[in-house]
């Protein structure tokens, strides 16, 4: 993440020349330093899954993918001209998912996650209603309210005018307005 915000200041002012950026990631030392000790480690640890494993190894996914996460670090790592290294360093997010395996493991968390994972139907169902709902007002709205509001005269606001001209303005009004509750 440290990664991710320190490039993204660099842009747009050196989008032309990202390596002039003295802000970008890699002319960091110490941030070398900890991701050359972290492949090391995670390296490590997976040489001895394979030593332990032996040909095992390759029959799980999850080595696959650690071990396919690793070479993108260590590609990452190098400082070869490899083509975009943000890409590489969004393998190592992979980390992450493998540590949802582990929080699996333990029942609480179990409880929280299968919870959370069966929350997620409602949640899309509720937001397609939600959105059906909000599309049915812009509708009207823009039936209604455009007329009236095409011909009032807003000194301070450029786009109140615009607000109901067209189904997607009205339902980004309509959103702003009563869902996020913003620019009341």
């Amino acid at each position: 993440m440290y990664e991710a915000n320190q490039d993204a200041q660099c842009y747009p002012e050196f989008a032309d020349n990202f390596n002039d950026c003295h802000l970008r990631s890699g002319s960091m030392t110490w941030l070398y330093i900890l991701n050359m000790l972290l492949n090391v480690i995670y390296t490590l640890e997976c040489a001895t899954r394979l030593y332990v494993e032996r040909s095992a190894f390759f029959c799980n996914k999850w080595n696959l993918i650690d071990s396919l996460t690793l070479v993108a670090g260590w590609m990452a790592s190098s400082g070869l001209n490899i083509g975009n290294v943000a890409v590489l360093r969004m393998f190592r997010l992979v980390r992450v998912v493998r540590a949802v395996r582990v929080l699996v493991s333990i029942p609480e968390f179990y409880l929280l996650i299968t919870g959370l994972y069966s929350s997620i139907k409602a949640i899309i169902f509720g937001a397609m209603m939600l959105v059906s709902v909000i599309l049915f007002w812009a509708v009207i709205s823009v039936e209604l309210f455009h007329p009236i509001t095409s011909r009032l005269d807003f000194h301070q606001c450029e786009r109140c005018a615009n607000g109901f001209s067209s189904i997607f303005a009205a339902s980004l009004t309509l959103f702003q307005q009563i869902v996020a509750g913003d620019a009341w």
